[in-house]
């Protein structure tokens, strides 16, 4: 199964940098969007969310 995550928005909210954008692929259901939340410290992934 392959996929692409394409994204098409990026904003910082709350405090966490908020990626989105749809992904692509061979799967049933494509192309569904995603949402990724990050949280950084000290320019690193502390904790990360995503959502469909």
């Amino acid at each position: 199964m392959k996929a692409i995550f394409t994204p098409d928005t990026v904003r910082h909210e709350d405090g966490k940098v908020v990626v989105e954008g749809p992904a692509h692929g061979d799967f049933p259901g494509s192309p569904i969007r995603f949402t990724y939340r990050f949280t950084l410290e000290n320019d690193a992934i502390t904790a990360l969310e995503i959502t469909a």
